[in-house]
């Protein structure tokens, strides 16, 4: 799912430090934790009336392990605030022409 990544580093940044306000980039391994924790099953079917969230994820539960320094800590500010305010939820494949816009959500 490459409009999780995409998002977080767009509309989070650094809080604090001498990269105080620049965008937060996703090392490697954080990418691929996001990328795995978001995969997407290839059944998955949305039904606006009555929507699967949670199912529609291979993966529901995750837990972020490695030593200290790693960058644990801004992974998950940004994964709370990706649930919290960005695309986080299954809405349905993207047709060839669909794309995601921020201000549209």
């Amino acid at each position: 799912m490459a409009i999780v990544p995409s998002w977080i580093e767009v509309h989070c940044r650094i809080p604090d430090g001498f990269r105080r306000g620049r965008p937060f980039r996703l090392y490697d391994g954080q990418l691929l934790w996001f990328r795995n924790f978001y995969l997407v099953r290839g059944s998955a079917e949305f039904d606006p009336v009555n929507p699967i969230y949670a199912t529609a994820f291979r993966y529901r539960r995750a837990l972020d392990v490695g030593p200290q320094k790693v960058g644990k800590s801004p992974t998950s500010a940004a994964h709370i605030c990706l649930e919290a305010v960005g695309p986080s939820v299954f809405a349905d494949w993207a047709g060839p022409d669909d794309g995601y816009a921020c201000a549209d959500n």
